[in-house]
């Protein structure tokens, strides 16, 4: 049996493959780690891109598992058949269009053996088109609770790559993706897993290199983008009914200022105002008077079918987001 297994979907990522996978394969890890990856009927060139890369590392051959499905399942799904296939004590998770440092999954569980840990998280580089933006350091969490706290409080990204998991927490507790949700769905899952990790460590190195695509379908939020939000935070919401006050009042936090920053980004008025009174029927303002003042604004002016105005204020950000990116490098 593996010590780790990785779990890497493949779908769309030819432009970015063949780096993820050499990151992997030139691990310091050499042994007792397999590495999984799930062709979710990728319509381009990945698979064949991928198999060229493997042939380059012979000594890597009993260690890599490539699954077909036969039909497209999406991240969760692919996700899911990660797990359903992994053989190893501890889980981790790669984005196919990132990468990691060569000694990362070596420092995690030797770091998760040291403690004893059921999870072992590392910082992140945030890159947009090849430069570096920020670094993400999560070593300040004082206990459990905090640690849930800032990832439901968006805080830091719920995010399940730059970790490894104990296995038996996703199996013992029945933790799955949920089957058809492709847009945050790791934040439906890793506060359950962390809510059920005994002992969460942290190596305070940015360790994780996530690329934030240009051509990303996640960067022009849709009519599905919203229905997977609802999904999400209706089974998180489920999870954490009978938990401690703090996590639900987070949870509606994040829920009011999300959904508000989700109805600002559609790009369609009638979508805009249609999302916006599905979110007021469904409570998801009730938090209102805790936003930042950011949401605030966009809150305002949605409530009062500003529309035209809120579609102009979003471009003007996102064109000096644009420049805070191009001159403005951490």
């Amino acid at each position: 049996m593996a010590q780790l297994s990785v779990i890497i979907p493949i779908y769309g990522v030819e432009k970015y493959i063949e780096r993820c996978a050499r990151s992997l394969f030139e691990q310091t890890m050499k042994d007792a780690v397999e590495y999984i990856f799930v062709d979710d009927c990728t319509p381009d060139r990945s698979i064949e891109i991928l198999e060229s890369v493997f042939a380059d590392y012979p000594n890597r051959k009993e260690q890599v598992k490539i699954i077909r499905h036969t039909a497209n399942q999406g991240q969760a799904g692919t996700r899911n058949t990660g797990l359903a296939n992994a053989s190893g004590e501890y889980i981790g998770f790669v984005d196919s269009d990132d990468y990691v440092e060569p000694y990362m999954f070596a420092t995690l569980v030797r770091k998760a053996i040291d403690t004893n840990a059921d999870v072992v998280r590392t910082g992140s580089c945030y890159k947009h088109s090849g430069k570096l933006i920020t670094e993400q350091k999560l070593s300040d969490f004082s206990s459990k609770k905090e640690c849930i706290v800032n990832i439901l409080g968006g805080k830091y990204m719920a995010c399940l790559w730059g970790g490894i998991y104990k296995k038996n927490i996703f199996a013992d507790n029945n933790i799955f993706f949920l089957e058809g949700v492709n847009f945050c769905e790791d934040y439906a899952v890793l506060p359950r897993v962390l809510y059920y990790a005994a002992n969460i460590v942290y190596v305070d190195k940015p360790l994780y290199h996530y690329i934030d695509r240009i051509d990303s379908t996640t960067r022009r939020i849709n009519k599905k983008h919203i229905e997977d939000m609802i999904v999400v935070y209706r089974a998180i919401d489920a999870f954490f009914l009978d938990k401690n006050d703090i996590y639900k009042e987070t949870i509606a936090q994040t829920k009011a200022s999300t959904m508000i920053c989700l109805v600002a980004e559609l790009e369609d008025a009638d979508m805009q105002k249609k999302t916006f009174a599905t979110f007021e029927n469904i409570d998801y303002f009730t938090h209102y008077h805790g936003l930042s003042a950011f949401c605030k604004i966009l809150y305002i002016m949605e409530k009062h079918n500003m529309w035209g105005l809120l579609r102009l204020f979003m471009k003007i950000l996102k064109i000096v987001n644009k420049i805070h990116i191009k001159y403005n490098v951490v």
